[in-house]
């Protein structure tokens, strides 16, 4: 959102001074100063849609989301048909969970400009976010029309890709968007996701190390490295990732888990309880760390607790099949050998061809994902 070229709308020379002086300011994160030249461009043009926009923008860095609607709605009063000002109004509804304002926001900003890509990747994005995938495809394939180079067009569509599980386009797309902007973390760690899904650890460490040497205050990339690091079993050095991880920013659910997966499988699994346990209190609803628990508990001998939290696990995703084998598992120890062959069948029936004994992977590869 730093980078803003406003709208042209034939103001003065004068006015075009401030303006320049003001988007400097902003760019150079001198907010309050920004602010103090956009309202001198309001004083010397009190109907200036791009004053209120510019105004609208340093409120928006500053969380202000109020204050920036005013800013918008004053905007729009002055010039109804200011494109920057209805997307900045979409991308406040967007910050403020309100998505469907968001959308018929962006959409009157792609009315009034077709040609406006950053309206057009929001769009998609929030599309994506609310798993309306086909849609975003279709806002993504306009915009890479329009502009083939487009960094942000093809890092959202190798993320739908990954997400909905076609590696390899996803991979694709990720070297296109890595290629256009070696330097930026985000592809890297992207290329680095998609060769982990594919099962090439190595190659997926390499594409990690990257992000994590450009970036290494981002908590991401440290974190998926150390998953990578696990599903080879080099224990110690996911270790040491997850903990840099939470160096950064510590108590974070996500590396909590795997600190508590990496436990486990270092063979502490009271020391994996707790972490699993702190990590499920941040995240009351995830199958999978409530699967990790039974894993631990059952690692301990402590049964009920493990067919607890297996069959707690299942109720949350009743798909999770590494679930419905570690539950087999325990039931054949207890003796119920109908019971864990239903169990086996319905894992099977999810992961055909899957090995029985799949229920004792750590299954980081698929949690962290």
């Amino acid at each position: 959102m730093n980078r803003w070229v406003p709208q042209s709308t034939g103001v003065s020379d004068g006015v075009s001074a401030r303006v320049r002086t003001s988007q400097v300011l902003f760019e150079n994160r001198r907010y309050d100063e920004a602010a103090v030249e956009a309202r001198k461009v309001l004083e010397m043009d009190p109907r200036s849609p791009i004053g209120h926009s510019m105004l609208a923008r340093i409120c928006i860095v500053q969380g202000n989301f109020d204050e920036a609607l005013e800013e918008c709605n004053k905007a729009t009063e002055s010039n109804p048909r200011h494109a920057d000002t209805r997307f900045l109004r979409a991308h406040i509804y967007h910050r403020k969970g309100l998505p469907a304002q968001a959308i018929t926001g962006y959409r009157e900003a792609l009315a009034l400009r077709p040609t406006y890509t950053e309206a057009r990747i929001s769009l998609a994005q929030i599309y994506k976010e609310l798993g309306r995938m086909e849609e975003a495809r279709d806002e993504l394939a306009k915009a890479l029309e329009e502009k083939p180079d487009l960094l942000a067009g093809h890092l959202l569509i190798a993320e739908i890709d990954l997400g909905q599980g076609d590696t390899e386009a996803a991979l694709e797309s990720a070297r296109k968007a890595s290629a256009l902007n070696p330097h930026l973390p985000r592809g890297h760690y992207l290329i680095g996701s998609c060769l982990m899904a594919m099962e090439l650890f190595e190659e997926a460490g390499k594409a990690f190390d990257q992000a994590v040497a450009l970036n290494p205050v981002e908590i991401v990339a440290p974190l998926a490295r150390s998953a990578n690091l696990l599903e080879q079993s080099r224990l110690d050095e996911a270790l040491v990732s997850c903990d840099e991880a939470l160096r950064i920013q510590p108590g974070f659910p996500g590396a909590v888990a795997l600190r508590g997966m990496i436990l486990l499988e270092k063979n502490r699994p009271l020391e994996a309880i707790h972490a699993l346990q702190q990590a499920l209190k941040h995240a009351p609803g995830s199958a999978r760390i409530r699967y990790q628990l039974g894993r631990a508990y059952h690692r301990l001998g402590q049964k009920l607790e493990a067919e607890t939290n297996y069959r707690e696990a299942l109720r949350m995703d009743p798909l999770l099949g590494e679930a419905h084998t570690a539950l087999g598992h325990l039931q054949a120890e207890d003796g119920s050998e109908e019971e864990a062959l239903a169990s086996f069948g319905r894992a099977l029936a999810i992961t055909p061809g899957s090995p029985e004994g799949s229920g004792t992977s750590n299954g980081s590869a698929s949690w962290f994902h």
